[in-house]
């Protein structure tokens, strides 16, 4: 395990065990014993309480799968089925950082075509969506991306789009869009 994930992991804890007390929801925590239920705790991204849970399960969880991969060995599928479930924007954001992680050669995860469908269907509909978060559509960029190679049709669609976010796009995103569309063509 890195130590800078380890670190990350250790006080994104103590976030969210604050977050529960302050919010008098101690017992939904997923954390006992020093243990993390990684289930319990992925089922939180989804919940909707009085407050801002799901966002900070979200951060917690990825957090979590990146100071322990084996993690999200366990956890890639249920991830992928339930995506389309993630409504808040910032946990669009995190599910997409934690999509970039599974999608990532090292981490030794195969996707069979109905997990790849289900996160290229979801990702351009949530770049697409008007007033998205830069974050989110930067990450919805890179995502497909590391799909295009398997899918011309994403390389070519995924391309068409940054062009419009280079012209109509906030200047915020056209960086992102820059470096990536670069790499389209030279794979082209």
């Amino acid at each position: 395990m890195p130590d800078k994930d380890n670190i990350e992991l250790e006080k994104q804890i103590k976030r969210f065990l604050d977050i529960l007390k302050r919010n008098k929801q101690e017992y939904l925590s997923p954390i006992q014993s020093g243990n993390i239920d990684s289930r319990a705790l992925f089922n939180l991204c989804f919940d909707y309480y009085d407050s801002n849970l799901p966002l900070h399960a979200s951060w917690l969880l990825e957090k979590y799968v990146k100071a322990e991969p084996s993690e999200l060995q366990l956890l890639h599928a249920d991830i992928i089925t339930r995506l389309n479930d993630v409504c808040i924007e910032g946990s669009q954001r995190i599910f997409g950082n934690i999509l970039i992680c599974i999608l990532d050669k090292r981490s030794n995860i195969v996707l069979n075509p109905d997990q790849e469908e289900i996160i290229i269907e979801t990702i351009f509909n949530w770049m697409i969506t008007p007033d998205k978060a830069v974050a989110v559509v930067a990450n919805c960029f890179e995502i497909l991306y590391y799909l295009s190679n398997k899918h011309s049709w994403v390389k070519e669609e995924l391309a068409a789009q940054i062009e419009y976010f280079l012209k109509e796009g906030p200047p915020s995103i056209q960086s992102r869009g820059k470096k990536i569309l670069s790499r389209i063509r030279k794979n082209i």
